[in-house]
């Protein structure tokens, strides 16, 4: 999300978004800093590319949260995070 930001510093930036009522859409690889913003989201659009294809899911914070634990959140080449918040 915030490459070059701590997790400090991002979460400060995502509360002055929310104070301002702002729609945020983040685009982040999936193994980037999800825990950062996962309190200030609603849904993921995860999108994926496989052999010249690309291919798309949608999951709600709770079933990614979920899937993560059942340890099916394996990360596959190309696979990046759309994040949707709803401030």
């Amino acid at each position: 999300m915030f490459s070059k930001t701590d997790d400090e510093f991002s979460q400060y930036l995502l509360d002055l978004f929310k104070e301002f009522h702002l729609q945020l859409l983040i685009v982040q690889p999936l193994d980037a800093k999800i825990h950062v913003v996962q309190r200030y989201v609603e849904r993921y659009h995860v999108v994926e590319r496989r052999e010249g294809e690309s291919f798309v899911g949608d999951l709600s914070v709770h079933e990614y949260i979920n899937q993560g634990k059942e340890g099916t959140d394996e990360t596959t080449e190309g696979e990046s995070v759309v994040e949707s918040t709803d401030s």
